[in-house]
């Protein structure tokens, strides 16, 4: 084995370009000469024959929305054979209480949903989805079904959930909501991501133009200068627009001790052996 495999700690795997969804957001919008198709499990079972002992987390996304693949199931238990912690990322809208009994039964360790909307109607306008399918009814069942509602009675979650937040101007206050009642909604992770603008209409809806130069988003140089923040009132922060400091370009910050900067030339998945198969 090459010391290049044997540093791999981390496996990506795109079990299919294919979705049900048109999200506005989406570098599928953007493709050319591009075909969308399922992975083989001819390849498949060739990969999860040959994983490197040295990987430690499987996880399944890309493109396309795994839970479209017809074999999907057979994936996740087979990966979860290997003795790896197994994710996977979905956009929720086929979650339905079959699919969520399956999820479960398989061991999944965490079971990710993307989206930028807590509101039905919003969600619809941001992913061009079809029909009354209902995200949030979704998350409630897939709760039901892994026993979060029954957590006061000792119950072991068996999956835990995460969400993978998509931050556009327009949904900043969805994602208030989100995290104002992440806990009763069973949540235990959280991940914001920028939009990434693929189209020039797409720029407007940004929320990183003005700090993506600033120190927040680089090394600080010997001449800016770096703020130690204590913990605060958010009301306070808020009335007094503190936040907006953190995007001027000659300050570097800090929680009590925790720098806030961005690690720079840095790719995880270089430096944290991530591979990716598509």
């Amino acid at each position: 084995m090459s010391p290049a495999v044997s540093q791999l700690r981390e496996l990506y795997i795109e079990p299919t370009s294919h979705c049900n969804l048109h999200c506005v957001m989406c570098s599928r919008n953007s493709w050319k000469n591009e075909h969308a198709g399922h992975m083989a499990l001819t390849l498949f079972d060739k990969i999860i024959d040959e994983i490197p002992d040295s990987i430690n987390r499987i996880f399944f996304g890309g493109i396309g929305e795994p839970l479209f693949h017809p074999d999907i199931m057979y994936m996740l238990r087979r990966a979860k054979e290997t003795g790896c912690a197994v994710e996977m990322i979905t956009n929720g809208t086929l979650l339905d209480l079959d699919m969520s009994e399956k999820i479960v039964d398989a061991r999944l360790d965490i079971l990710w949903i993307s989206f930028g909307s807590m509101g039905e109607d919003s969600y619809e306008h941001t992913h061009l989805c079809t029909g009354n399918t209902s995200v949030m009814s979704n998350i409630n069942t897939f709760n039901k079904v892994r026993g979060y509602l029954y957590r006061n009675l000792h119950y072991t979650l068996k999956t835990k959930l995460g969400i993978s937040f998509i931050l556009m101007k327009r949904n900043l206050s969805e994602y208030k909501r989100l995290l104002q009642n992440a806990y009763s909604l069973g949540i235990a992770k959280i991940k914001a991501t920028h939009l990434i603008p693929y189209e020039k209409s797409q720029l407007g809806q940004i929320c990183y133009e003005r700090v993506f130069g600033a120190g927040l988003y680089g090394a600080a140089g010997n001449l800016d200068v770096h703020v130690d923040m204590p913990f605060m009132d958010t009301q306070d922060i808020q009335k007094q627009d503190m936040l907006q400091l953190f995007s001027y370009p000659v300050l570097s910050f800090s929680f009590m001790g925790m720098p806030l900067q961005t690690k720079v030339d840095y790719c995880r998945f270089i430096q944290e052996g991530v591979a990716f198969v598509r």
